[in-house]
């Protein structure tokens, strides 16, 4: 039976239920889709930096305490402890351990695996790589790549691809499943310390030097490095290149040697200047070699707010057809 109140009032109610409808379907796109947007002098060595204080505390071989994938997180190889550690960009001074490294060298290149935010890749020092499960705590060989001193990787999170730079200025491209490479081309900076490297959402391909204390745009292509400009602090050992694709920001897990200190910094790419974001993992004198960093769109899992938002368009429609086919 339908309801006296439609019967006498059939065309204001759908009028209204119209109107209900839309409003809802507003409020889904805002919280799930529109929301979410706007709350986001030459050197010695590129190794680890001489111990002058304790890594992260260790308690045994998995150290997860705490969600690995709670906001933005920073992945790397922490130096002075020799294992796998992050750090929340929001408070930079607390870092989370991980799982010890399988490695007796030092990791230098550290990047999220292609569509899988759990897991890194890692490649040492000696050429060997590995992959680093960050939800379970472990770590699975992966093979030689044939290179020595790997000193950055970067992945194009919208195709996929890996390059790889090493102490020979050579730049690479690699997949990272069967350890295959090509080789792109030198640098043309002759000094063998780009310490790392990165790509922007755009794709395109980043790096600095400890030598020259240098930024530098790198062409995918070729592999020459242009000088941008100078990074603002004195640069020395193991540290990384990332990019955050929550605030459209190429970013540094840098040593600081002037300071002594382990800094996550954040790149102007136009200028190459560098600015002081915070001290990682304060008080103690850590050093994170790389800078890895998720991406929403290299996920191969859709995010819980957009399944939220899905269900509840669905949802709504579903009512409103229900709904207007009652009252039709």
């Amino acid at each position: 039976m339908i309801p006296t109140l439609l019967t006498k009032n059939f065309y204001p109610m759908k009028k209204n239920y119209l109107f209900t409808t839309v409003a809802c379907l507003w409020i889904f796109l805002f919280f799930g889709m529109i929301y979410p947007a706007f709350s986001q002098s030459y050197e010695t060595s590129f190794g680890p930096a001489p111990l002058q204080g304790a890594g992260p505390e260790q308690s045994g071989g998995n150290f997860i305490n705490k969600s690995p994938l709670a906001g933005t997180n920073i992945y790397s190889y922490e130096g002075s402890a020799s294992l796998f550690a992050y750090f929340d960009a929001s408070a930079p001074g607390v870092i989370f351990p991980i799982v010890a490294s399988p490695s007796t060298v030092f990791i230098n290149a550290v990047e999220m695996v292609y569509g899988d935010p759990t897991k890194l890749f890692a490649i040492d020092h000696n050429g060997d790589a590995f992959k680093v499960d960050i939800t379970s705590g472990t770590t699975s060989p992966l093979g030689n790549t044939g290179l020595i001193n790997v000193l950055g990787i970067a992945l194009n999170h919208a195709t996929g691809t890996y390059y790889i730079c090493d102490q020979f200025d050579d730049l690479y491209t690699i997949d990272m499943n069967t350890l295959s490479k090509t080789y792109i081309g030198d640098f043309g900076t002759s000094s063998g310390f780009m310490i790392g490297i990165t790509c922007d959402g755009s794709g395109n391909l980043w790096g600095y030097d400890l030598a020259t204390d240098g930024f530098y745009s790198i062409n995918k292509t070729t592999g020459l490095a242009t000088f941008i400009g100078g990074i603002g602090f004195d640069a020395n050992y193991g540290q990384g290149l990332g990019y955050d694709p929550g605030a459209n920001q190429v970013v540094m897990c840098a040593f600081n040697a002037s300071a002594f200190q382990a800094e996550y910094r954040s790149v102007n790419t136009s200028t190459g200047a560098s600015s002081f974001i915070a001290a990682i993992g304060t008080p103690r004198i850590t050093q994170f070699s790389s800078c890895a960093i998720p991406s929403s769109s290299s996920s191969t899992n859709v995010p819980v707010s957009n399944w939220a938002l899905f269900i509840g368009i669905g949802l709504i429609l579903v009512f409103a057809v229900v709904r207007f086919r009652r009252m039709g």
